[in-house]
């Protein structure tokens, strides 16, 4: 309740409205004010994830494509059983850092490579288009969407390794046992969402996971 920030009308003077009207309007600031957007610059080290500015900004797959590209990203045309393994822990990833329904890891992960290679064929439409692209080890996927008729939809998830993750994982000190998935709070860049999922590569060993998953999001307002 708003009326908690205020201090109680006894204590003001009477003739203080401009500053319960100042309090009022800094508590509105602050409520309004996204926490993540606030701390998460710097509290979570990006230096080795240029490639995010290439996911935000313009909702535009082929200036995502380009300056993904400059960044060291190549365009897969064919995607291999490699390809198909990092889409399904990109999914899989999500999936557990949310609900995981009571269903296995492995049972999950079956579900997943099957929708992966049925997406890596998936042709596009009009109001539908995705890009595979790999760095090294690392795979990323670029969604667009553009079925509402005011907004369109950018999202870029990759699968990265740990060279890329290290800054931000000797960030996160690993303490104790930690679970298999490890999804830190959301931060924003250029108005872009990103969601960062460190996996327990330890606890994870015999199903030979990424190091981290990334999930950016950004939706903005269509040309007139």
């Amino acid at each position: 309740m708003m009326h908690r920030f205020l201090p109680s009308h006894d204590r003001m003077p009477r003739h203080g409205a401009m500053r319960r009207f100042r309090w009022l309007l800094a508590a509105c600031l602050l409520l309004a004010l996204p926490l993540g957007q606030a701390t998460a610059r710097a509290d979570v080290p990006l230096r080795q994830l240029g490639f995010l500015s290439a996911c935000s900004g313009a909702a535009d797959i082929d200036r995502a494509v380009d300056a993904l590209r400059a960044d060291g990203w190549a365009l897969i045309e064919q995607a291999g059983a490699a390809v198909i393994e990092d889409i399904a822990w990109i999914n899989a990833a999500v999936y557990f850092a949310g609900d995981t329904g009571g269903e296995t890891l492995d049972h999950v992960m079956r579900l997943q490579r099957k929708s992966a290679a049925n997406l890596v064929q998936r042709a596009d439409i009009p109001k539908s288009k995705h890009r595979f692209l790999a760095r090294g080890g690392e795979t990323m996927v670029i969604y667009w969407r553009g079925f509402d008729p005011r907004r369109e939809v950018l999202e870029c998830r990759a699968a990265l390794d740990a060279d890329t993750m290290s800054d931000i994982r000797a960030s996160r000190p690993v303490t104790g046992a930690l679970d298999a998935y490890i999804p830190l709070l959301p931060v924003y860049v250029d108005g872009a969402r990103v969601e960062i999922t460190l996996l327990n590569t330890a606890t994870l060993a015999e199903q030979s996971p990424p190091d981290a998953i990334i999930h950016t999001y950004v939706t903005l307002r269509k040309a007139e």
